[in-house]
C-alpha cells in the first residue's frame, strides 16, 4: 500500500541532523537569547556592538516569543509506526475527518495543513487513519494526504504558519534594512540569537517580524538559523494585541464616493498598501501632519491616510444632507482627488478610485466564470480540467488580465476591502472556519456567487447565504 522506504531514511535523518543542529546552535547562541518561553512575549533591552566602524551602537528590543509545531510533528516514531506515517496536504482551512468514506458522511473532526496521521487502509479514494495523542480514527480523502514531510510543511507555510528563526552573527550585528537590497537604509539591527519570523523567503533575503511591537524588516538569509514554526492565528493575535494596546481611538473612513489610498508613509508619494471603502472601522494610532496612522482589516495592517478622511465613529456619517462636516470633508475629498489627477494619471494614485456601481469590468469576470460551469471539483486544480475553489478564482482573473495569489487566504489580501452590502458583480467574497479564510468564490449579483465547492461537486451558482451556514461570511475584495 505505501511504499515509504525513502521516507524513513528521510525522516532519520532529519530528526538526527536535527538534533545536531540544536546542540550546534546552543553552543553558538548567547545566553540571554537561547530560551523560548511559552505563554507570550515577554521584552528586554539590550546594547548590540558596532558591526560597521560608521554604525554607532543601538538598542534594540528583544522578544522570546512560545514557538508551537502543533500541526507539524518532528518524525520521531519507531520503525512499525513510520512505515504508515503521513501528513495532511492542504492550502487552506482544515481537512474533514468523517465517520465513514465517504463525503455525504458525518463529519466528526478536522485537522490543520501538516497534522501527522497513521494510514490505516485505503479504498476508492479514502484513507481511514489514526490521529492526535488519543488515537482517534477516521477517513479522510486520500488525495489531501502524502506521505512527504517537506510537501506538507510546505503547504503548511503557504497559508497556515511562518517559519521562525535566529539571528546568527557572532560578536557584530545583523543590519535590518528597508528594503532587499545591500543598498537599502538599514532601519535597525538584531544581536546574535535575536528571534524572527519569516513573513516570506526570497532566497537571499528575509521579510520578517522582529523586536516585541513586531516591527517588520529585510534582513540577510544567510544570517538566520530558520529553527521552528509558529501558527499565523498565533502572531495575527499577538500583534492584534499590541495594536489594540497602543490605539488612542477607533475611526470610521468617511468618503462620499469611492475609496481612501493608505499608504506605507504619511506622503501622498509614498506606495498605495490598499484602500478603504466609506464607514470602514479603523483603530487609530496617532494624528499629525495631516496624517493619521490607522491599523485596520483583520490582520490589524498598519497605514497611513489623509486625517480628513478618518471621523469619530460616533459621527453619523450615512446622512449626509443633515451632517455639515460630512459636506466639508466631501468637498476635500473631491479637492483631494484633483489635486493627486494632476500628478498621476495612474487610477491607484486617487484618492477616490473604487467606485461602488456596477462595472463592465465586473461583469467581464463573471461572463469568464461562467464559461467553467459544471467543471469538476479537483483539490489543487487550477485548470479546466479541475479546480478548487481559490484554482477557479486565480484562472478566471489571470484571463481577465489580474494578478492574484493562488491560495483563498493570500487572495483575501488582495485588492480593495467591500462590504457585504456593497458587493458588486465581479467581487470576491470570503468565508472563514476554524478562524481561516477557507473558501472564495465570485460574485454574480442578487446574493449569488459561483465557486467551486468541494470534493464531489462541479463549479456551480450557490448562494452566499448558504455557504455562510456552514462557514462565516468574511468579507469581500475588489481585486478589478
Amino acid at each position: 500500500m505505501w511504499n515509504l522506504k525513502h521516507t524513513i531514511v528521510a525522516a532519520i535523518a532529519i530528526v538526527m541532523i536535527s538534533s545536531l543542529a540544536t546542540t550546534q546552535s546552543a553552543q553558538f547562541k548567547s545566553a540571554k537569547a537561547d530560551s523560548i518561553q511559552a505563554g507570550g512575549a515577554a521584552a528586554q533591552t539590550v546594547t548590540v556592538s558596532q558591526p560597521e566602524a560608521e554604525q554607532p551602537k543601538v538598542t534594540v528590543e528583544v522578544w522570546h516569543q512560545s514557538i508551537t509545531e502543533d500541526t507539524i510533528s518532528e518524525v520521531k516514531d519507531n520503525a512499525a509506526n513510520q512505515s504508515n506515517s503521513a501528513y495532511v496536504l492542504i492550502h487552506d482551512g482544515a481537512l474533514n475527518v468523517h465517520v465513514d468514506a465517504g463525503i455525504e458522511s458525518e463529519v466528526v473532526d478536522q485537522l490543520m495543513a501538516g497534522s501527522k496521521v497513521s494510514v490505516l487502509s485505503e479504498g476508492n479514494g479514502w484513507y481511514q487513519i489514526a490521529y492526535g495523542n488519543e488515537g482517534k480514527t477516521g477517513y479522510v480523502i486520500s488525495e489531501a494526504i502524502t506521505a512527504s514531510y517537506d510537501e506538507a510543511k510546505a503547504a503548511a507555510l503557504e497559508n497556515l504558519m511562518y517559519e521562525t528563526g535566529s539571528a546568527i552573527v557572532g560578536e557584530g550585528a545583523l543590519n535590518i534594512r528597508s528594503a532587499a537590497s545591500m543598498d537599502a537604509e538599514v532601519v535597525d539591527q538584531l544581536d546574535n540569537g535575536d528571534q524572527v519570523i519569516v513573513v516570506s523567503n526570497g532566497g537571499e533575503w528575509l521579510h520578517v517580524y522582529y523586536g516585541k511591537d513586531y516591527n517588520m524588516g529585510y534582513v540577510s538569509a544567510a544570517a538566520v538559523k530558520l529553527d521552528g514554526l509558529i501558527l499565523r492565528e498565533q502572531v495575527q493575535k499577538n500583534i492584534n494585541d499590541r495594536v489594540a494596546a497602543s490605539a488612542i481611538g477607533k475611526g470610521v473612513i468617511s468618503i462620499s464616493d469611492g475609496a481612501v489610498n493608505v499608504r506605507a508613509e504619511a506622503s501622498e508619494n509614498a506606495d498605495v498598501k490598499t484602500q478603504l471603502s466609506n464607514k470602514t472601522n479603523v483603530l487609530v494610532l496617532s494624528r499629525g501632519n495631516g496624517w493619521t496612522k490607522i491599523a485596520y482589516g483583520n490582520s490589524n495592517s498598519i497605514g497611513y491616510v489623509k486625517s480628513e478622511y478618518v471621523v469619530d465613529p460616533v459621527i453619523d456619517i450615512s446622512r449626509s444632507s443633515d451632517n455639515n462636516m460630512r459636506q466639508q470633508q466631501s468637498a476635500s475629498s473631491s479637492k483631494a482627488s484633483k489635486s493627486s489627477d494632476k500628478k498621476s494619471s495612474s487610477t491607484s494614485s486617487k484618492e477616490e478610485s473604487a467606485p461602488a456601481k456596477a462595472s463592465s469590468k465586473g461583469a467581464a469576470i463573471v461572463a469568464e466564470a461562467e464559461k467553467y460551469l459544471g467543471v469538476k471539483y479537483v483539490y489543487g486544480g487550477t485548470s479546466p480540467s479541475g479546480f478548487d475553489c481559490s484554482g477557479l478564482v486565480q484562472y478566471v482573473m489571470r484571463k481577465q488580465g489580474i494578478s492574484v495569489p493562488r491560495s483563498s487566504g493570500s487572495q483575501f489580501g488582495s485588492g480593495v476591502s467591500v462590504s457585504r452590502s456593497n458587493l458588486q458583480p465581479g467581487d470576491l467574497v470570503f468565508f472563514r472556519s476554524g478562524g481561516s479564510i477557507s473558501h472564495v468564490g465570485i460574485y454574480v449579483g442578487g446574493g449569488q456567487m459561483i465557486h467551486a465547492p468541494r470534493t464531489g461537486k462541479t463549479v456551480s451558482y450557490t448562494s452566499i447565504d448558504s455557504v455562510s451556514r456552514q462557514k462565516s461570511f468574511a468579507g469581500g475584495r475588489r481585486v478589478y
